[in-house]
């Protein structure tokens, strides 16, 4: 028969379309399940891989909408994919400004920004993680950490994960993601 493109298996037994964000198949609402039982109590989860190197449009909706759940980190399969998860996890200045405006302890208890509604006692959580986020998006490995290679060196961004986790922010570590098993992975 006709061999059919690479598509990972998903453990249902469904092939996901290269097409489709991993939230438009049934592993989507096990997502949102999972981060509704498990985020609320302090557990920090990471989202899946994203299979489809070579449509950088799916990965960056995966993104937005791994944020929308509340995951904190992507691995990626593929250098390619690393500028886009860091850039859909990097904070915006809008967002910041609002979590440090809702974190302020004379917030009003409901304000307008950037045409937005801000609830401080509503809105804590997610601006404590944005505040988090943007101060990991600033901090630099140690040298030692990198040993001798750049920052955003691929083989470098497990060591910052492994960094950051004794210090309790592994779980901000948004942007900082791993390439694994690149080289069975080349484009062909």
């Amino acid at each position: 028969g006709v061999r059919q493109p690479y598509i990972a298996q998903l453990p249902i037994g469904v092939r996901r379309d290269p097409a489709l964000t991993i939230y438009e198949t049934p592993v989507g609402q096990v997502i949102k399940s999972l981060s509704g039982i498990f985020i609320p109590y302090g557990f920090g989860l990471t989202a899946p891989v994203c299979e489809c190197i070579e449509n950088p449009e799916v990965l960056q909706a995966e993104v937005r909408l791994d944020l929308m759940q509340g995951l904190f980190g992507k691995t990626a399969i593929h250098p390619t994919q690393i500028p886009l998860i860091e850039a859909g996890f990097r904070v915006s200045a809008m967002d910041l400004d609002e979590a440090k405006r809702i974190l302020m302890p004379d917030a009003a208890a409901v304000f307008k920004m950037n045409g937005r509604m801000c609830e401080p006692t509503t809105h804590n959580k997610w601006a404590q993680a944005i505040v988090e986020r943007a101060e990991v998006e600033r901090a630099e490995p140690t040298a030692a950490a990198l040993g001798g290679r750049k920052s955003h060196d691929h083989e470098v961004v497990g060591t910052l994960h492994a960094q950051l986790e004794p210090a309790g922010l592994a779980a901000a570590a948004v942007g900082r993601v791993g390439a694994l098993g690149h080289d069975s992975l080349e484009p062909e």
